[in-house]
């Protein structure tokens, strides 16, 4: 994608989709506004970016504004987080609900310190661990800090210096940090509610970028690249139907036979940490019993096989007939592939219960957002320098 508008339409929809349902809360006319003027607010974030090419004062400024951002975030996170933790917190019209989303990977963690079964546990909300064992190994060096959600901050720095060396523009990372912020509200909303799904988008992504550059011309780079791979993909199971796309596109930028080497052990990474689990409790291993939480009535066997087959179909096309010299248009590419799961999801819900149910508030919009902030945005900020320069 190459039209400047295109890539502007599709971080403006990255960024917003997530943040419907908090505004959805407060009434459909709130979410409306939030629409229109989140729009603007892209479009006014990216505008300031080109001209701070050429103007130092405006550089300034977006690094002021960024400065400012990363301060209230932090701040926001150490003084709302432990209340939002256990009793939720009421803004305005917007009531925020204990979450359970970091409890359930810190009682994951501390069932298999204690050398137990994490998924025989349950949240203090009473709800079972839906993280495969990957999540618990990521989250493992915050948790051994205390404090799990610590995670968040540290993923979403490491992707605005991802983005920022990428787009080869310092003032880029100021106007991403801002744009999360400032235009996404559900960004900070996820932060200070401590949930893994903000950090699980990230290296996912970070994941798939590894496998990307892992060229058999860098030596052993690759096998790093792979094991990290198999960790990320080991820690939702949504993120698997990334795997055929990789798979084809590697083999075409690469070879055959350096794409099922990475594939495989990848692979192998992924059962050695899923398959003990699996084998030993299958009645509860609840990771695979997700889709008993969403009501299909009669659509229900319909689509617990549907659902897959077309995220799988869909992955296995863009992995045939995508670009692959492009890895932005790798993280389009997945963006797409999850939100089409998703909305077939919520599609189907809706139609049986009469009316609309959004699945993608704002958890599983979360695991997804950040392919297309990356996949759009990255080439926009790049087109931006060109004309600014």
């Amino acid at each position: 994608m190459n039209n400047r508008s295109g890539l502007l339409f599709g971080l403006w929809f990255s960024l917003a989709l997530p943040s419907i349902a908090v505004f959805k809360k407060a009434g459909g006319e709130w979410a409306l506004a939030y629409f229109i003027f989140s729009l603007v607010g892209v479009w006014a974030v990216t505008a300031l970016f080109r001209l701070a090419q050429r103007r130092i004062a405006i550089r300034w400024g977006l690094r002021g504004l960024a400065t400012l951002c990363a301060l209230s975030a932090t701040v926001t996170f150490f003084v709302v987080h432990p209340i939002i933790d256990e009793t939720g917190i009421r803004v305005g019209a917007v009531e925020v609900g204990a979450s359970d989303t970091d409890d359930a990977i810190d009682v994951g963690i501390s069932a298999l310190l204690a050398g137990k079964n994490p998924y025989r546990e349950s949240t203090f909300l009473g709800n079972p661990l839906t993280p495969l064992p990957g999540a618990f190994l990521m989250a493992s060096p915050f948790y051994l800090l205390k404090n799990s959600a610590l995670q968040n901050l540290f993923w979403i720095g490491l992707l605005i210096l991802l983005f920022a060396r990428t787009v080869g523009r310092p003032a880029s990372a100021s106007a991403l940090l801002i744009l999360l912020i400032l235009g996404s509200p559900c960004v900070l909303y996820r932060i200070v509610q401590g949930g893994d799904y903000f950090s699980n988008n990230i290296y996912i992504l970070l994941a798939m970028m590894a496998l990307w550059k892992g060229s058999p011309e860098r030596g052993t780079f690759w096998l790093p690249a792979a094991v990290f791979a198999g960790i990320a993909y080991a820690s939702r199971p949504n993120f698997l139907f990334l795997g055929p796309m990789m798979l084809l596109l590697l083999s075409r930028k690469y070879s055959w036979r350096h794409s099922f080497r990475i594939h495989m052990i990848s692979g192998a990474t992924f059962c050695l940490l899923v398959l003990p689990f699996w084998i030993h409790d299958p009645s509860s291993f609840s990771p695979l019993h997700l889709a008993e939480k969403v009501e299909f009535g009669s659509f229900g066997s319909i689509l617990r096989w549907m659902v897959p087959a077309v995220g799988l179909t869909v992955s296995v096309m863009f992995g045939m007939w995508g670009d692959e010299g492009d890895n932005c248009a790798l993280f389009r590419y997945a963006f797409w592939i999850q939100l089409l799961m998703v909305f077939m999801v919520m599609l189907f819900a809706s139609i049986h219960a009469g009316h609309l149910r959004w699945y993608a508030e704002p958890v599983l919009a979360f695991l997804f957002m950040f392919f297309g902030v990356y996949g759009y945005g990255v080439p926009l900020f790049r087109k931006l320098v060109e004309s600014g320069i």
